[in-house]
């Protein structure tokens, strides 16, 4: 699992296609043994994958980007409304509209109350 994990940091997930399927891209198994001594030898496998991936600017850069959207990203779970024929969609939308603000708190009670 771990090969795979460094594999895929090097070259990416996705299947070869035409365009990818290049002679320098391709793990060896030299490649997975230098891999597999430097971790049983001690050196951090932070470090190892790091080395791992590409050093080009643009990837750079994306990923200060994914960090900086990741940063400000709303993780609130919300109610999970389900489908209008449900006899729970009363209550659930009820409940999700006060939970995104939509409608006050006297404003939910008095409905739930209805």
């Amino acid at each position: 699992m771990l090969f795979a994990d460094g594999k895929d940091v090097k070259l990416g997930r996705l299947p070869k296609d035409s365009i990818s399927q290049r002679s320098d891209t391709d793990v060896s198994i030299g490649f997975l043994q230098k891999q597999y001594e430097a971790i049983t030898s001690g050196n951090s496998l932070r470090k190892l994958l790091l080395a791992l991936e590409p050093s080009h600017p643009g990837y750079t850069m994306l990923k200060q980007g994914i960090q900086k959207f990741l940063s400000g990203f709303d993780t609130t779970l919300f109610t999970v409304v389900p489908a209008r024929k449900d006899t729970a969609f009363r209550q659930a939308i009820q409940k999700r509209l006060y939970e995104g603000g939509y409608i006050s708190l006297l404003m939910f009670r008095l409905i739930l109350v209805s």
